[in-house]
Protein backbone atom coordinates (compact mmCIF):
# COMPACT_ATOMS: atom_id res chain seq x y z
CA UNK A 1 0.00 0.00 0.00
CA UNK A 2 1.17 3.66 -0.71
CA UNK A 3 0.29 6.67 1.34
CA UNK A 4 0.72 9.74 -0.19
CA UNK A 5 1.21 12.77 2.10
CA UNK A 6 2.28 16.13 0.10
CA UNK A 7 1.97 18.91 2.44
CA UNK A 8 3.73 19.34 6.36
CA UNK A 9 0.19 19.51 7.44
CA UNK A 10 -1.60 16.18 6.22
CA UNK A 11 1.76 14.16 7.01
CA UNK A 12 1.50 15.42 10.67
CA UNK A 13 -2.30 14.48 10.62
CA UNK A 14 -1.32 10.81 9.88
CA UNK A 15 2.40 10.09 11.14
CA UNK A 16 1.64 12.52 14.37
CA UNK A 17 -1.62 10.64 15.30
CA UNK A 18 -2.40 7.25 16.09
CA UNK A 19 -3.16 6.52 12.36
CA UNK A 20 0.58 5.75 11.50
CA UNK A 21 1.17 3.57 15.09
CA UNK A 22 -2.06 1.65 14.02
CA UNK A 23 -1.18 0.74 10.13
CA UNK A 24 2.12 -0.46 11.69
CA UNK A 25 0.07 -2.80 14.03
CA UNK A 26 -1.31 -4.36 10.80
CA UNK A 27 0.01 -8.17 10.00
CA UNK A 28 0.48 -8.80 6.60
CA UNK A 29 0.37 -5.53 5.25
CA UNK A 30 3.61 -3.24 3.66
CA UNK A 31 3.38 0.34 3.45
CA UNK A 32 5.09 2.70 2.09
CA UNK A 33 4.34 6.44 2.93
CA UNK A 34 5.78 9.35 0.27
CA UNK A 35 6.21 12.73 2.27
CA UNK A 36 8.33 15.97 1.61
CA UNK A 37 10.41 16.16 5.10
CA UNK A 38 12.95 13.19 6.16
CA UNK A 39 12.37 13.43 9.67
CA UNK A 40 8.77 11.76 8.59
CA UNK A 41 11.23 8.69 7.64
CA UNK A 42 12.77 8.53 11.63
CA UNK A 43 9.09 9.11 13.20
CA UNK A 44 8.12 5.87 11.39
CA UNK A 45 10.90 4.46 12.10
CA UNK A 46 10.09 4.10 15.67
CA UNK A 47 7.20 2.63 15.79
CA UNK A 48 5.81 -0.46 17.33
CA UNK A 49 4.77 -3.33 14.76
CA UNK A 50 5.69 -3.87 11.49
CA UNK A 51 8.27 -1.29 9.33
CA UNK A 52 6.52 1.51 7.33
CA UNK A 53 9.12 2.38 4.69
CA UNK A 54 9.27 6.25 3.58
CA UNK A 55 10.14 7.81 0.08
CA UNK A 56 10.31 11.58 -0.64
CA UNK A 57 7.99 13.12 -2.77
CA UNK A 58 9.24 14.22 -6.08
CA UNK A 59 9.05 17.88 -6.30
CA UNK A 60 10.20 19.32 -9.82
CA UNK A 61 13.93 21.34 -10.00
CA UNK A 62 13.78 20.40 -5.95
CA UNK A 63 16.86 18.90 -4.49
CA UNK A 64 18.60 18.60 -7.87
CA UNK A 65 22.05 17.38 -6.42
CA UNK A 66 20.94 15.07 -4.87
CA UNK A 67 19.34 12.98 -7.77
CA UNK A 68 22.64 13.64 -9.93
CA UNK A 69 23.10 9.68 -9.26
CA UNK A 70 19.58 8.82 -10.76
CA UNK A 71 19.14 5.76 -12.46
CA UNK A 72 17.44 8.27 -14.61
CA UNK A 73 19.19 10.33 -17.18
CA UNK A 74 19.56 13.95 -16.24
CA UNK A 75 17.40 15.00 -19.87
CA UNK A 76 14.56 12.88 -18.66
CA UNK A 77 14.49 13.97 -15.04
CA UNK A 78 14.37 17.58 -16.81
CA UNK A 79 12.16 16.83 -19.27
CA UNK A 80 9.92 15.52 -16.80
CA UNK A 81 10.06 18.29 -14.13
CA UNK A 82 9.46 20.68 -16.92
CA UNK A 83 6.25 18.73 -17.72
CA UNK A 84 5.24 18.70 -14.02
CA UNK A 85 6.15 22.37 -13.55
CA UNK A 86 3.54 23.41 -16.45
CA UNK A 87 1.09 20.60 -14.75
CA UNK A 88 0.88 22.80 -11.87
CA UNK A 89 0.66 26.15 -13.14
CA UNK A 90 -2.18 24.33 -15.20
CA UNK A 91 -3.24 23.20 -12.22
CA UNK A 92 -3.38 26.51 -10.74
CA UNK A 93 -5.75 27.75 -13.72
CA UNK A 94 -8.43 24.82 -12.86
CA UNK A 95 -8.36 26.05 -9.11
CA UNK A 96 -8.97 29.49 -10.22
CA UNK A 97 -11.86 28.98 -12.54
CA UNK A 98 -13.47 26.01 -10.07
CA UNK A 99 -13.50 28.83 -7.10
CA UNK A 100 -14.84 31.58 -10.00
CA UNK A 101 -17.76 29.20 -11.25
CA UNK A 102 -18.43 28.55 -7.83
CA UNK A 103 -18.76 32.27 -6.82
CA UNK A 104 -16.85 31.44 -3.53
CA UNK A 105 -17.31 34.89 -1.49
CA UNK A 106 -14.10 34.10 -0.38
CA UNK A 107 -11.95 33.78 -3.32
CA UNK A 108 -13.87 36.98 -4.32
CA UNK A 109 -12.80 38.93 -1.98
CA UNK A 110 -9.17 37.46 -2.43
CA UNK A 111 -9.05 38.74 -5.95
CA UNK A 112 -10.25 42.29 -5.06
CA UNK A 113 -7.14 42.45 -2.74
CA UNK A 114 -3.93 44.74 -3.99
CA UNK A 115 -1.48 43.36 -6.64
CA UNK A 116 0.91 43.28 -3.83
CA UNK A 117 -0.98 40.94 -1.56
CA UNK A 118 -1.89 38.92 -4.51
CA UNK A 119 1.66 38.35 -5.97
CA UNK A 120 3.11 37.41 -2.96
CA UNK A 121 0.21 35.11 -1.92
CA UNK A 122 0.87 33.91 -5.50
CA UNK A 123 4.41 33.11 -4.61
CA UNK A 124 3.08 30.62 -2.35
CA UNK A 125 1.45 29.20 -4.60
CA UNK A 126 -2.20 30.37 -4.52
CA UNK A 127 -4.01 31.12 -8.03
CA UNK A 128 -4.40 34.68 -7.24
CA UNK A 129 -3.50 36.13 -10.72
CA UNK A 130 -5.98 37.38 -13.27
CA UNK A 131 -3.93 35.77 -16.06
CA UNK A 132 -4.94 32.30 -14.63
CA UNK A 133 -8.57 32.49 -16.18
CA UNK A 134 -7.93 33.26 -19.41
CA UNK A 135 -9.45 33.01 -21.41
CA UNK A 136 -12.80 33.07 -20.58
CA UNK A 137 -12.40 32.49 -16.70
CA UNK A 138 -16.38 31.05 -16.24
CA UNK A 139 -16.47 29.27 -19.15
CA UNK A 140 -17.24 25.94 -17.86
CA UNK A 141 -16.38 24.44 -21.42
CA UNK A 142 -12.61 25.71 -21.22
CA UNK A 143 -12.72 24.43 -17.57
CA UNK A 144 -14.15 20.61 -18.87
CA UNK A 145 -10.96 20.62 -21.49
CA UNK A 146 -8.66 22.04 -19.16
CA UNK A 147 -9.38 19.86 -16.18
CA UNK A 148 -9.30 16.25 -19.01
CA UNK A 149 -6.42 17.74 -20.29
CA UNK A 150 -4.57 18.13 -16.68
CA UNK A 151 -5.30 14.62 -15.92
CA UNK A 152 -4.22 12.82 -19.55
CA UNK A 153 -1.14 10.93 -19.14
CA UNK A 154 1.40 13.60 -20.12
CA UNK A 155 2.81 13.82 -16.64
CA UNK A 156 3.32 10.70 -16.09
CA UNK A 157 6.67 11.28 -14.13
CA UNK A 158 9.60 8.78 -14.86
CA UNK A 159 10.55 8.63 -10.81
CA UNK A 160 7.15 8.04 -9.79
CA UNK A 161 6.81 5.77 -12.28
CA UNK A 162 9.71 3.72 -10.07
CA UNK A 163 8.51 3.82 -7.10
CA UNK A 164 5.52 2.44 -8.51
CA UNK A 165 7.65 -0.42 -10.04
CA UNK A 166 9.69 -0.69 -7.01
CA UNK A 167 6.59 -1.07 -4.80
CA UNK A 168 3.60 -2.90 -6.79
CA UNK A 169 1.04 -0.99 -4.60
CA UNK A 170 -1.99 -2.83 -4.89
CA UNK A 171 -4.04 0.40 -2.75
CA UNK A 172 -3.19 4.08 -2.45
CA UNK A 173 -4.04 6.53 -0.05
CA UNK A 174 -4.14 10.03 -0.99
CA UNK A 175 -4.39 12.96 1.12
CA UNK A 176 -4.90 16.39 0.25
CA UNK A 177 -6.69 15.39 -3.09
CA UNK A 178 -6.57 19.42 -4.63
CA UNK A 179 -3.06 19.13 -4.70
CA UNK A 180 -0.91 20.12 -7.68
CA UNK A 181 2.21 17.25 -6.25
CA UNK A 182 0.15 14.37 -6.10
CA UNK A 183 -0.89 14.07 -9.95
CA UNK A 184 1.91 12.45 -10.96
CA UNK A 185 1.12 9.65 -8.45
CA UNK A 186 -2.41 9.45 -9.42
CA UNK A 187 -1.70 9.20 -13.47
CA UNK A 188 0.64 6.06 -12.31
CA UNK A 189 -2.38 4.62 -10.21
CA UNK A 190 -4.60 4.74 -13.04
CA UNK A 191 -2.19 3.26 -15.48
CA UNK A 192 -2.02 0.51 -13.10
CA UNK A 193 -5.99 0.25 -12.36
CA UNK A 194 -4.92 0.64 -8.57
CA UNK A 195 -8.05 1.75 -6.22
CA UNK A 196 -7.69 5.07 -4.21
CA UNK A 197 -9.02 5.84 -0.87
CA UNK A 198 -9.05 9.78 -0.55
CA UNK A 199 -8.69 11.62 2.68
CA UNK A 200 -9.96 15.41 2.66
CA UNK A 201 -6.83 17.63 3.71
CA UNK A 202 -8.96 20.26 6.02
CA UNK A 203 -11.98 21.86 6.70
CA UNK A 204 -11.47 24.45 4.27
CA UNK A 205 -10.20 22.49 1.27
CA UNK A 206 -13.45 21.93 -0.47
CA UNK A 207 -14.31 26.13 -0.47
CA UNK A 208 -10.89 27.53 -0.89
CA UNK A 209 -8.45 24.73 -3.17
CA UNK A 210 -10.98 24.04 -6.57
CA UNK A 211 -11.40 20.79 -7.62
CA UNK A 212 -10.58 17.20 -6.48
CA UNK A 213 -8.85 15.03 -8.24
CA UNK A 214 -10.67 12.28 -10.49
CA UNK A 215 -10.59 8.66 -10.02
CA UNK A 216 -11.05 8.43 -5.87
CA UNK A 217 -13.37 5.09 -4.83
CA UNK A 218 -13.99 6.72 -1.42
CA UNK A 219 -13.37 9.83 0.42
CA UNK A 220 -12.99 10.31 4.34
CA UNK A 221 -13.51 13.61 5.62
CA UNK A 222 -13.61 15.43 9.13
CA UNK A 223 -16.89 16.57 9.91
CA UNK A 224 -20.89 16.33 9.15
CA UNK A 225 -20.50 20.12 7.00
CA UNK A 226 -17.22 18.65 4.99
CA UNK A 227 -19.30 16.26 3.64
CA UNK A 228 -21.91 18.78 2.83
CA UNK A 229 -19.62 20.92 0.78
CA UNK A 230 -17.95 18.11 -1.05
CA UNK A 231 -21.45 16.93 -2.06
CA UNK A 232 -22.68 20.35 -2.81
CA UNK A 233 -19.93 21.80 -4.37
CA UNK A 234 -17.92 18.93 -5.88
CA UNK A 235 -20.89 16.38 -6.72
CA UNK A 236 -19.43 13.09 -4.57
CA UNK A 237 -21.84 11.03 -4.02
CA UNK A 238 -23.11 10.74 -0.21
CA UNK A 239 -22.75 6.89 -0.21
CA UNK A 240 -18.68 7.70 -1.33
CA UNK A 241 -18.00 10.10 1.95
CA UNK A 242 -17.01 8.91 5.03
CA UNK A 243 -17.31 11.04 8.33
CA UNK A 244 -14.67 9.92 10.68
CA UNK A 245 -13.57 13.35 12.48
CA UNK A 246 -10.25 14.89 12.76
CA UNK A 247 -7.18 12.33 13.92
CA UNK A 248 -5.02 15.12 15.21
CA UNK A 249 -8.13 15.78 17.95
CA UNK A 250 -8.13 12.09 19.26
CA UNK A 251 -5.64 13.72 21.73
CA UNK A 252 -8.23 15.68 23.45
CA UNK A 253 -10.11 12.59 24.51
CA UNK A 254 -6.95 11.72 26.48
CA UNK A 255 -7.31 12.55 30.12
CA UNK A 256 -3.65 12.96 30.57
CA UNK A 257 -3.84 16.40 29.07
CA UNK A 258 -5.78 17.89 32.70
CA UNK A 259 -4.05 16.18 34.64
CA UNK A 260 -1.05 17.97 37.05
CA UNK A 261 -1.59 21.31 35.70
CA UNK A 262 0.97 22.68 38.24
CA UNK A 263 3.75 20.53 36.49
CA UNK A 264 2.77 21.49 33.13
CA UNK A 265 3.11 25.43 34.58
CA UNK A 266 6.32 24.61 35.81
CA UNK A 267 8.07 23.90 32.78
CA UNK A 268 7.54 27.95 31.65
CA UNK A 269 8.35 29.00 35.05
CA UNK A 270 4.63 29.58 36.13
CA UNK A 271 2.53 28.80 38.95
CA UNK A 272 -0.41 26.77 39.54
CA UNK A 273 -1.80 30.15 40.54
CA UNK A 274 -0.92 31.75 37.11
CA UNK A 275 -3.35 32.29 33.91
CA UNK A 276 -2.10 32.74 30.40
CA UNK A 277 -3.73 34.63 27.25
CA UNK A 278 -2.81 31.90 23.98
CA UNK A 279 -2.39 33.86 21.03
CA UNK A 280 -2.27 31.20 17.95
CA UNK A 281 -0.20 33.55 15.47
CA UNK A 282 -0.42 33.51 11.99
CA UNK A 283 2.75 33.71 9.26
CA UNK A 284 3.95 36.72 8.19
CA UNK A 285 1.19 37.10 4.99
CA UNK A 286 -1.59 36.63 7.00
CA UNK A 287 -0.63 38.26 10.33
CA UNK A 288 0.84 41.40 9.34
CA UNK A 289 -1.77 43.13 11.79
CA UNK A 290 -0.75 40.80 14.81
CA UNK A 291 2.40 42.65 16.38
CA UNK A 292 0.31 45.55 16.36
CA UNK A 293 -2.14 43.40 18.74
CA UNK A 294 1.00 41.81 20.90
CA UNK A 295 1.70 45.47 21.61
CA UNK A 296 -0.92 46.47 23.08
CA UNK A 297 -1.55 43.27 24.56
CA UNK A 298 2.00 43.19 26.39
CA UNK A 299 1.21 46.86 27.72
CA UNK A 300 -2.23 46.15 29.15
CA UNK A 301 -0.40 42.63 30.51
CA UNK A 302 2.31 44.78 32.19
CA UNK A 303 0.09 47.07 33.43
CA UNK A 304 -2.04 44.68 34.97
CA UNK A 305 -4.86 45.14 33.11
CA UNK A 306 -6.52 42.15 33.29
CA UNK A 307 -4.81 41.15 36.59
CA UNK A 308 -1.98 39.80 38.22
CA UNK A 309 -0.87 36.92 37.43
CA UNK A 310 -2.10 36.87 33.38
CA UNK A 311 0.42 36.36 30.75
CA UNK A 312 0.63 36.12 27.12
CA UNK A 313 1.76 32.70 25.41
CA UNK A 314 2.34 33.47 21.98
CA UNK A 315 2.52 30.19 20.02
CA UNK A 316 3.70 31.05 15.68
CA UNK A 317 2.26 29.45 13.26
CA UNK A 318 3.83 25.69 12.59
CA UNK A 319 4.69 26.73 8.75
CA UNK A 320 6.03 30.46 9.78
CA UNK A 321 10.21 30.82 9.18
CA UNK A 322 10.25 33.87 10.24
CA UNK A 323 8.47 34.18 13.22
CA UNK A 324 11.74 34.97 15.35
CA UNK A 325 12.30 38.65 13.24
CA UNK A 326 8.65 39.24 13.57
CA UNK A 327 7.68 38.28 16.91
CA UNK A 328 11.41 37.30 18.71
CA UNK A 329 11.38 40.03 20.75
CA UNK A 330 8.40 40.08 22.71
CA UNK A 331 10.08 37.38 24.18
CA UNK A 332 11.75 40.49 26.34
CA UNK A 333 8.79 40.91 28.42
CA UNK A 334 8.62 39.04 31.38
CA UNK A 335 4.56 38.46 31.24
CA UNK A 336 4.99 37.23 27.59
CA UNK A 337 5.71 33.65 26.75
CA UNK A 338 6.57 32.33 23.55
CA UNK A 339 8.23 28.99 22.17
CA UNK A 340 9.13 28.13 18.83
CA UNK A 341 7.03 26.36 16.30
CA UNK A 342 6.53 22.78 15.36
CA UNK A 343 3.78 20.85 14.01
CA UNK A 344 4.26 17.72 15.95
CA UNK A 345 4.43 17.21 19.74
CA UNK A 346 -0.08 17.17 19.71
CA UNK A 347 -0.41 16.41 23.13
CA UNK A 348 1.82 19.56 24.15
CA UNK A 349 -0.21 21.68 21.87
CA UNK A 350 -3.54 20.15 23.91
CA UNK A 351 -2.06 21.07 27.14
CA UNK A 352 -1.20 24.63 26.23
CA UNK A 353 -5.03 24.31 24.79
CA UNK A 354 -6.47 23.38 27.55
CA UNK A 355 -4.68 25.27 30.58
CA UNK A 356 -5.76 28.40 28.77
CA UNK A 357 -7.85 30.87 30.15
CA UNK A 358 -8.83 31.68 26.53
CA UNK A 359 -7.66 31.47 23.39
CA UNK A 360 -7.11 34.23 20.13
CA UNK A 361 -6.29 33.82 16.38
CA UNK A 362 -6.63 35.43 12.83
CA UNK A 363 -9.08 32.93 11.20
CA UNK A 364 -7.03 29.91 12.49
CA UNK A 365 -7.74 26.31 12.59
CA UNK A 366 -6.23 26.89 16.05
CA UNK A 367 -9.75 28.54 17.06
CA UNK A 368 -11.69 25.01 16.54
CA UNK A 369 -9.24 23.30 18.57
CA UNK A 370 -9.74 25.61 21.92
CA UNK A 371 -13.67 25.02 20.77
CA UNK A 372 -12.92 21.29 20.95
CA UNK A 373 -11.57 21.39 24.60
CA UNK A 374 -13.72 24.16 25.66
CA UNK A 375 -12.12 26.73 26.18
CA UNK A 376 -13.34 30.41 25.05
CA UNK A 377 -12.13 31.57 21.53
CA UNK A 378 -11.77 34.89 20.22
CA UNK A 379 -11.54 35.91 16.59
CA UNK A 380 -9.90 38.44 15.58
CA UNK A 381 -12.03 40.64 12.52
CA UNK A 382 -10.54 44.27 12.83
CA UNK A 383 -12.01 46.01 10.33
CA UNK A 384 -8.95 48.41 10.03
CA UNK A 385 -10.21 51.71 8.27
CA UNK A 386 -6.78 52.41 7.42
CA UNK A 387 -6.39 49.51 5.10
CA UNK A 388 -8.36 48.70 1.79
CA UNK A 389 -11.69 46.74 2.91
CA UNK A 390 -10.43 43.53 0.72
CA UNK A 391 -7.05 43.87 2.83
CA UNK A 392 -8.95 43.56 6.59
CA UNK A 393 -8.74 40.26 8.73
CA UNK A 394 -12.04 40.80 9.28
CA UNK A 395 -12.55 39.21 5.41
CA UNK A 396 -11.47 36.58 6.03
CA UNK A 397 -14.32 35.61 8.16
CA UNK A 398 -16.84 35.61 5.02
CA UNK A 399 -15.52 32.73 3.74
CA UNK A 400 -17.32 29.94 3.38
CA UNK A 401 -15.94 27.20 5.80
CA UNK A 402 -15.34 30.10 8.60
CA UNK A 403 -18.84 31.91 7.98
CA UNK A 404 -20.05 28.65 8.60
CA UNK A 405 -18.30 28.17 11.32
CA UNK A 406 -19.27 31.64 13.11
CA UNK A 407 -22.98 31.22 12.14
CA UNK A 408 -23.06 28.61 15.09
CA UNK A 409 -22.00 31.05 17.65
CA UNK A 410 -19.20 29.06 19.23
CA UNK A 411 -16.31 31.64 18.04
CA UNK A 412 -16.51 35.59 19.10
CA UNK A 413 -15.84 37.89 16.30
CA UNK A 414 -14.28 41.14 17.73
CA UNK A 415 -13.57 43.97 15.49
CA UNK A 416 -11.88 46.36 17.48
CA UNK A 417 -9.27 46.81 20.47
CA UNK A 418 -12.87 47.84 23.16
CA UNK A 419 -14.66 44.74 21.63
CA UNK A 420 -11.43 42.80 21.89
CA UNK A 421 -10.93 43.74 25.51
CA UNK A 422 -14.47 43.46 26.72
CA UNK A 423 -14.32 39.79 25.56
CA UNK A 424 -10.79 38.92 26.78
CA UNK A 425 -12.08 40.81 30.56
CA UNK A 426 -15.52 37.94 30.15
CA UNK A 427 -13.83 35.28 28.96
CA UNK A 428 -11.11 35.69 31.98
CA UNK A 429 -14.34 35.66 33.89
CA UNK A 430 -15.51 33.28 33.54
CA UNK A 431 -13.79 30.13 31.41
CA UNK A 432 -17.40 28.63 30.11
CA UNK A 433 -18.70 31.74 28.92
CA UNK A 434 -19.02 30.12 25.29
CA UNK A 435 -19.97 26.32 26.45
CA UNK A 436 -23.74 26.34 24.56
CA UNK A 437 -22.41 27.83 21.61
CA UNK A 438 -19.59 25.73 21.60
CA UNK A 439 -21.79 22.19 21.34
CA UNK A 440 -23.47 23.37 18.16
CA UNK A 441 -20.00 24.29 16.85
CA UNK A 442 -18.67 20.58 17.58
CA UNK A 443 -22.36 19.08 16.63
CA UNK A 444 -21.35 20.49 13.14
CA UNK A 445 -18.06 20.96 12.35
CA UNK A 446 -15.52 18.52 14.67
CA UNK A 447 -18.06 15.81 15.88
CA UNK A 448 -17.37 12.78 15.70
CA UNK A 449 -14.87 14.07 18.36
CA UNK A 450 -14.42 10.70 21.33
CA UNK A 451 -10.82 9.88 20.56
CA UNK A 452 -11.59 7.13 17.75
CA UNK A 453 -11.01 9.31 14.44
CA UNK A 454 -7.57 7.26 14.20
CA UNK A 455 -9.73 4.09 14.68
CA UNK A 456 -12.09 4.82 11.82
CA UNK A 457 -9.58 6.08 8.94
CA UNK A 458 -7.53 2.80 9.88
CA UNK A 459 -10.99 0.57 9.65
CA UNK A 460 -11.74 2.46 6.47
CA UNK A 461 -7.92 1.33 5.18
CA UNK A 462 -8.76 -2.08 6.17
CA UNK A 463 -11.74 -2.24 4.31
CA UNK A 464 -9.77 -0.93 1.19
CA UNK A 465 -7.44 -3.21 1.46
CA UNK A 466 -9.43 -6.59 1.82
CA UNK A 467 -11.24 -5.06 -1.08
CA UNK A 468 -8.21 -5.52 -2.85
CA UNK A 469 -7.04 -8.67 -0.76
CA UNK A 470 -3.80 -7.12 -0.49
CA UNK A 471 -1.44 -9.48 0.93
CA UNK A 472 2.68 -9.17 2.36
Amino acid sequence: MLIILPYEMSARNLIDTPVARLLALQENLSITVVSRDKIDAEKLKQLPGNPIAWRPIVRPFRYWSSRKDNVHSASRLFFDDFLAVTGFFLHLSLVYRFNRLMNFRGFHDRLKQSFYTRWHAFLEGLPTMGILGVPFAKSKTVYNLLYKTLYSDWQRHVEVEQVFEDIQPELMVLTHLQNGLITSYLLAAKARNIPILGLNGSWDQPTTKGPLVPGVARILTQSAQVKVDLERYHNIPIERIGVVGWPQMDVYANPDISEDRAAFLAQFGLTSADRYILFGAYSQRLGKHEPEIFNRLVSQIENSFFGDNIYLFIRPHPLDNEWQSRLGHFSHSPRVLIEPPEIGRLKHMAQLLYHAEVVLSSAGTIALDAVALDTPSIAIAFEDESLPYYERSARRYDMEHYNQVIKTGGIQLVRNYDELQTALGLALENRLVDKETHYQLRAKHLMPLDGYASNRIVNEIELAVKACDITS
